[in-house]
């Protein structure tokens, strides 16, 4: 958890639990496992922190800090945490409409069941992650929620993902492999492809980094020369947010 973050694409990052299981080959060389491992912790054992110090915490943070990731150590819709616990996150994102809370979720289908319950606060954006072609299914289960924002994370990108559809989807990050010691290269012309479906489907396109040795913004974050960093239609990180 911190005010500020490097991660590119959010303001600031929120752990409510920490821990996770790898479920695709995408998780191979996860950097929650690595940092994990490095501070002694167990990586698989998960944990939750009280929710009412994280909220006295973020309450402490400037305005400015609104675009907030929650759970970049954890997975949210993770089968290890209840409907109810979840229920409570939410019930915390409810009471802070001034803040935008980004869920990022490899389970996308339990997120798909929990939403068919509740809805989906209106400040809270909703994504997916995909790394290689046989999980682009994901994409329909997280078309079936109705989140003000959609997103889907490509990254890492381990293969070329060919032609597929992004309409319904508002925001794609995309991004190559970071690791310290054997990252997976990502080839520019998978994420350029990517690029062109975002402007033929109207889909917002940010360019995280090229990927390589080290930690975020390895290679740097331009593709072929330029830099994307687009947000989705209506959002301004410096002006006010359409509701």
């Amino acid at each position: 958890m911190g005010k500020d973050t490097s991660i590119a694409w959010c303001d600031s990052s929120l752990n409510l639990g920490w821990g996770c299981r790898k479920v695709d080959s995408a998780c191979d060389r996860c950097y929650m496992f690595r940092l994990s491992k490095g501070w002694g912790i167990d990586p698989t054992q998960i944990r939750t922190f009280d929710i009412k110090k994280r909220e006295k915490e973020m309450n402490k943070w400037p305005p400015d800090k609104r675009l907030i990731f929650v759970n970049d150590m954890t997975d949210t819709f993770g089968e290890f945490y209840s409907f109810e616990l979840i229920e409570e996150w939410h019930n915390f994102f409810e009471r802070h409409p001034e803040r935008e809370f980004q869920l990022l979720t490899k389970r996308i289908g339990r997120a798909m069941v929990f939403y068919r319950s509740r809805p989906v606060p209106r400040n809270v954006w909703v994504g997916c992650t995909i790394g290689e072609k046989k999980r682009l299914r994901r994409l329909d289960q997280l078309r079936q929620i109705d989140a003000k924002v959609r997103f889907v994370s490509i990254e890492p990108l381990i293969e070329d993902l060919g032609d597929f559809d992004l309409k319904g989807i508002q925001w794609a990050i995309v991004g190559g492999e970071s690791d310290l010691k054997n990252p997976r290269p990502m080839k520019p012309d998978w994420a350029e492809n990517i690029r062109r479906i975002c402007e033929r489907d109207g889909v917002a396109f940010f360019f995280k980094q090229v990927g390589g040795k080290g930690g975020d913004n390895a290679g740097g974050d331009q593709l072929n020369g330029a830099r994307y960093h687009d947000y989705p239609a209506g959002f301004n990180r410096q002006g006010d947010l359409w509701r």
